[in-house]
């Protein structure tokens, strides 16, 4: 069974917001990044 994997970002101007699976994690701070909840835990192995 593979469970639901979720990111939460924390900002100190605005809501956390959780990411959720294959939503794309975007930042303006960050332009260039664009990763998934899903790739995240899958690059740290953590992909149950």
């Amino acid at each position: 069974m593979t469970r639901p994997r979720t990111v939460t970002v924390f900002a100190p101007s605005s809501l956390p917001i959780t990411y959720r699976s294959h939503q794309v994690i975007t930042d303006d701070l960050l332009p260039g990044l664009e990763i998934t909840p899903h790739a995240i835990f899958q690059q740290a192995g953590l992909n149950l």
